[in-house]
């Protein structure tokens, strides 16, 4: 598995799996009807990763500041992977170091991280 930025090309193959978590309601608490171009806003920003084998995206993360403001200096990072793809481990486990790199680059002080794993395909753990 190769972790490397998201490019333009890799939104086709994330969209897919992030309209299906967004619309599932229990993990991303965004607009279940979100549509296509209001999701690439949200998600494509810098610092956005993927986790590829080859030509195929199994799971993505995007590293933004937490606030505006005095919060700036902490970042967010969220995962989604995609549900046909989510082994042991995880794509987002292997994220994880990756994405704190880019929000350690950019000079934030700690991350906190969200991950959407669909309960249908894989139970929380115990």
């Amino acid at each position: 598995m190769e972790i490397r930025d998201a490019g333009p090309a890799d939104w086709a193959a994330i969209w897919p799996f992030l309209r299906a978590i967004v619309r599932a309601g229990e993990t991303y608490m965004l607009p279940q009807d979100l549509d296509e171009a209001a999701a690439r806003a949200f998600w494509m920003r810098a610092g956005t990763l993927v986790a590829v084998e080859g030509d195929t995206v199994l799971g993505t993360a995007k590293i933004v500041p937490n606030q505006d403001g005095p919060g700036a200096h902490v970042a967010n990072a969220s995962f989604m992977v995609d549900p046909a793809h989510a082994g042991v481990p995880p794509p987002d486990a292997r994220l994880r170091r990756p994405a704190r790199d880019v929000a350690l680059t950019a000079g934030v002080a700690a991350a906190a991280t969200t991950t959407a794993r669909p309960s249908a395909r894989r139970p929380p753990p115990t």
